[in-house]
């Protein structure tokens, strides 16, 4: 794909920045150098906000990747969330071209865009994540454009890419896989999302200071997605630009097999926490006008039904052994569900390892959203971390 200039220029360089050499998507992708840029401004029109924690392998790419957008001015804040690598020495090497703020302590997600977003200057704000970089030249140029064409429109995001998926550790690819991740099954156009992630959204500042920021209770996980009800609750639009893309590093480390099944299990805890407080969706939310977002929500709610049925299926056989056999065969459908996502997509060895995992997966995450569901259904809604 061609990234298409906003005016007619003399043909700019590919860089090696953004995709990774003898990749895939360098073959068939070519990625252009910055021209005529407006850059870094005292009064942007843009304020880019990335939050980083220890993100050392990541970072300067990421912010690199932002110093080479064209025809916008923008300010790129960094908020430094307690980090203990060589993430501040990186800061330090981009002087004064950023403005950098540092948190006393680890404070989490949320607390850290909220505090960047009290230091923009500009109307508009991208949250991009640290272990992200932006791919197209005209990212910033050709997402502003979409919320100039439709006031309804609060938020714009963009489509994740990996080129360099083949070289990933192997629990990060099966991970990836088992949770049917957008970067494995892209969407094509631009469409209506009932949620974004946080990782490359540019949304209009003012809109996001009416939502409430960012709920600073939810400091691990699902602090994206309460925001995103609360901006589809001031009656705005949330759209994916398919044809933008993000490079998704995660991380720039390799993540253990127990780590990730924590992060499962801390996912299932705040998407609890929204469906108590909010219920399973709003009419017209943006879910079923993504194939992505429509296979994630089925793969949540099978989960979920996997694990009801395991955990009844227990109990039932303290007086009927032969349940067992249809919890058994459950799960056996389950590992047959995950290989046969995964088997396109993966190498054969990884596709065997998916389905053994799989339903393990579902297990963590299914009882996990069960039991904080009770949790919090228990505590009461005013107990709650509700919006005023």
């Amino acid at each position: 794909m061609r990234v298409r200039a906003v005016t007619q220029q003399s043909e700019p360089q590919p860089i090696a920045l953004l995709l990774p050499s003898g990749t895939e998507a360098t073959k068939t992708k070519r990625v252009y150098g910055a021209v005529d840029r407006v850059g870094v401004s005292s009064s942007p029109e843009i304020s880019v906000i990335i939050p980083v924690l220890n993100g050392e392998a990541t970072l300067a790419r990421c912010v690199e990747s932002v110093f080479l957008q064209r025809q916008v001015s923008y300010e790129v804040i960094v908020v430094d969330d307690g980090s203990t690598d060589r993430t501040p020495e990186v800061l330090q090497g981009f002087g004064e071209r950023i403005r950098t703020v540092t948190n006393p302590v680890n404070l989490g997600i949320a607390k850290t865009y909220n505090r960047g977003i009290r230091q923009a200057r500009g109307s508009l704000i991208l949250f991009l994540a640290s272990d992200c970089a932006l791919v197209s030249p005209d990212h910033l140029v050709r997402a502003r454009r979409l919320l100039e064409d439709s006031e309804e429109t609060g938020v714009v995001t963009a489509r994740p890419i990996m080129p360099d998926f083949a070289g990933m550790d192997w629990a990060v690819r099966l991970f990836t896989a088992i949770n049917r991740m957008e970067i494995l099954d892209p969407s094509s156009g631009v469409t209506e999302v009932n949620f974004t992630e946080a990782r490359c959204d540019l949304a209009r500042k003012d809109l996001v200071e009416r939502a409430g920021l960012f709920n600073e209770h939810l400091d691990r996980s699902n602090e994206d997605q309460d925001l995103s009800i609360q901006i589809r609750r001031l009656g705005f639009r949330l759209i994916q630009d398919n044809s933008l893309e993000f490079v998704l590093q995660h991380g720039g480390t390799s993540d253990s097999f127990f780590k990730l099944l924590r992060k499962q299990a801390q996912y299932a805890k705040g998407q609890a926490y929204i469906a108590v407080n909010y219920g399973m969706g709003d009419r017209g939310d943006g879910l079923w006008g993504n194939r992505n977002r429509r296979r994630r929500a089925v793969l949540r709610s099978t989960q979920v039904a996997t694990a009801a049925a395991a955990g009844g299926g227990a109990v039932g056989a303290i007086w009927w052994p032969t349940v067992w056999f249809g919890v058994g065969a459950v799960l056996v459908s389950r590992c047959f569900a995950h290989g046969w996502f995964a088997l396109p997509r993966l190498q054969a060895s990884e596709t065997a390892g998916a389905m053994l995992i799989g339903p393990v997966c579902d297990l963590v995450y299914g009882g996990n959203f069960l039991f904080h569901c009770a949790l919090w259904t228990l505590k009461g809604k005013s107990r709650l971390y509700r919006r005023s």
